[in-house]
């Protein structure tokens, strides 16, 4: 597993954080003695112990100034595998030694240890868990002693390395430390007791001793392995797999099912596994104000914005996705356009590059939605959303389940159909062309695109700007890191904004606050100016819609008036957004229903018209109330007086 650039996310292994403490620098070289990387250890502020590889590159002929400066630092370990400590002292030690015992520790510092005592000892550059067959051929024949941290994952290591030593090494021994604390390793019990005590517990074990746990782990991973399998290289391993085990095929089949059925198909049958690249916050201290503002900049070379308001919105949110343990909400940012060409997927696209662990989708069913969210918790970004959200309600209910950090759905699971809660919290960006439903857009901030003049607005090709990108996500990661416990919990809201709306954008605002004051302010504007986007293209349509009834009542003498033939007028309105109001549709029965509801007026079953349709009565007062009462303030507004 690449520790660098190429970084893939484990959830279960700590990552370095920017304000880390470098503890130890181990240097790994190659069978011919030369450098290949290095690992270097750090200490997390909270306790938690990580680590990265580095690997040697050879500097250009150009950069060689000083003959002896032949290499420099890039994260990450290149072409070259995992590797075996101190390979080349490794290697002349066991011919100079044909008879010793080659003891395999967990991490280097108790190699380095065990080194300095006269024995000769060794590690895999990928810590306990990392163990790989390959180092199986420097062990032929020989006697090796593994040395157990005192931890599920020592133990579990261990029997990795067993399974892997297993009929190529003479012997085996594994020897433990059960009665050190949790955690206690062979460093630890020789400075406690001394490393005669040490040499004495080695010589009392036996060969080839199995504890239980190592059993136990080693048939789970020979289980795990036989689940991966195709079917037919399963039959084929079936009956030994079985007999090595020492359990009836039955039983092995029943225990491979069991695998196959909570792992989902096998990557060997189907798809791809997911993979993240870590983002490597920067090195130095980000000023936020300046990071902001290359942020803007960015964003407005490639796309076209309607308003500064819409590239701040999209920065901060980009900058919100790497801060989400102080959220109370995540708004789903949606980007919209009314036709193709408009810069939705290239704005989609540089998002992608901003935020942590991004997964992009043009389609995810809701079983792969809520389990890459339990599993993953990446940031979803969904192009052509408007193609598959349109009818999907289960899905639509899932994106809205999200939208807050205690949002779950409940499946059963397994064969005993047991009921399972899954987290599907976390920040999610859409593309599309149009609307989405209400109840999503409800939940959103509304990016509106729209296509770019060729004469008058130049946009630069995003695929040139990719080292922009990583420079400015690693800023993003690198600020957060350090200024995440100064972001207010409840900073000073727009008193204007609904209280959606201020679930929106309180996290944004409180990044914009953490970064000045001038900030802060210009995030508060571009939340008022974006929100009254939204209500007023909600509410002019309403008022159009209850305009238009109301002239086609005044059209005629008729108490009431259908459904049916409402909408039909309407659709004919040939200076009116009616015949294609929703993606290229007209506008529905119901549709008009929800634009007419908030002023008190429902459709209702008529007996004349043998359906549904409107009374003129609520019609004439609502239109009475609303549109000539806007239409005398716009007159005063427009007053000079």
């Amino acid at each position: 597993m690449n520790r660098g650039s190429n970084w893939e996310y484990d959830p279960d292994r700590p990552t370095v954080h920017p304000q880390a403490e470098l503890t130890a620098t181990y240097d790994y070289r190659d069978d011919s003695d030369h450098p290949t990387y290095h690992k270097k250890k750090y200490k997390n502020p909270d306790g938690t112990k990580a680590y990265r590889l580095y690997q040697y590159n050879p500097l250009s002929f150009s950069d060689r100034l000083n003959p002896e400066d032949k290499w420099h630092e890039r994260a990450g370990r290149g072409d070259h595998g995992p590797m075996l400590y101190r390979l080349p002292e490794l290697r002349q030690e066991m011919a100079d030694q044909p008879e010793a015992s080659i003891f395999v520790c967990e991490g280097e510092k108790d190699a380095d240890n065990l080194r300095s005592h006269g024995l000769i000892a060794t590690t895999g550059s990928d810590g306990a868990l990392g163990w790989n067959d390959a180092f199986g051929r420097f062990f032929i024949g020989r006697n090796v002693v593994i040395v157990v941290d005192n931890d599920e994952n020592g133990r579990r290591g261990a029997a990795k390395v067993r399974a892997g030593l297993r009929g190529v090494a003479a012997t085996i021994k594994i020897i433990e430390f059960t009665d050190l604390p949790e955690n206690g390793d062979v460093s630890d019990f020789i400075e406690e007791r001394g490393f005669e005590a040490f040499i004495a517990h080695v010589i009392g074990t036996p060969e080839n001793n199995e504890p239980l746990w190592a059993r136990s782990h080693a048939d789970a991973m020979e289980f795990d392995r036989l689940s991966k399998l195709s079917r037919v290289d399963y039959d084929r391993e079936r009956k030994l797999a079985a007999k090595a085990l020492g359990v009836s095929s039955r039983t092995l089949d029943k225990e491979v099912e069991k695998r196959r059925a909570a792992s989902g198909p096998s990557d060997v049958e189907q798809g791809t596994a997911l993979v993240f690249k870590e983002i490597h916050p920067n090195p130095d201290a980000v000023d936020g104000p300046e990071l902001i503002k290359d942020l803007i900049e960015f964003l407005q070379r490639h796309v076209v914005f309607p308003a500064d308001d819409h590239a701040l919105a999209v920065a901060l949110w980009a900058i919100h996705a790497h801060a989400l343990a102080k959220a109370e909400h995540s708004p789903r940012l949606h980007i919209t356009a009314p036709t193709k060409g408009c810069g939705k997927t290239v704005l989609l696209t540089a998002i992608a590059a901003l935020v942590p662990r991004p997964l992009r989708t043009e389609h995810i069913s809701q079983a792969a939605l809520f389990r890459v969210m339990e599993k993953f918790r990446p940031t979803l970004l969904i192009d052509e959303a408007d193609t598959f959200l349109k009818d999907n309600e289960e899905l639509r209910c899932l994106l809205n389940a999200g939208y807050e950090p205690d949002g779950c759905v409940t499946r059963c699971v397994g064969d005993k159909h047991e009921a399972r809660s899954f987290s599907v919290w976390g920040a999610i960006a859409m593309a599309g062309i149009g609307a989405l439903h209400g109840t999503i857009e409800d939940r959103s901030i509304i990016i509106p695109l729209r296509r770019r003049l060729p004469t008058d607005e130049k946009v630069e090709r995003l695929r040139r700007s990719k080292q922009d990108l990583s420079s400015l996500a690693a800023r993003i990661a690198r600020w957060t890191a350090d200024n995440l416990d100064r972001l207010a919990e409840d900073p000073e809201m727009p008193d204007d904004l609904g209280d959606r709306p201020q679930d929106c954008w309180r996290l944004l605002i409180a990044i914009a606050d953490a970064m000045s004051v001038e900030i802060g302010e210009a995030a508060r504007k571009a939340a008022r100016a974006l929100n009254r986007e939204r209500d007023h293209d909600d509410n002019d349509a309403a008022l159009m819609a209850l305009s238009d009834v109301h002239g086609l009542f005044d059209a005629g003498a008729l108490p009431s008036l259908s459904s049916a033939y409402l909408v039909e007028k309407l659709a004919g309105m040939e200076d009116r957004p009616w015949s294609s109001w929703r993606r290229g549709q007209p506008l529905t029965q119901s549709g008009l229903a929800r634009l007419l509801t908030p002023f008190g007026i429902k459709p209702k079953q008529i007996k004349a018209h043998k359906g549904k349709g409107y009374e003129r009565a609520p019609v004439a007062e609502a239109y009475k109330r609303y549109c000539a009462a806007k239409a005398e303030e716009e007159i005063e507004a427009d007053d000079p007086i």
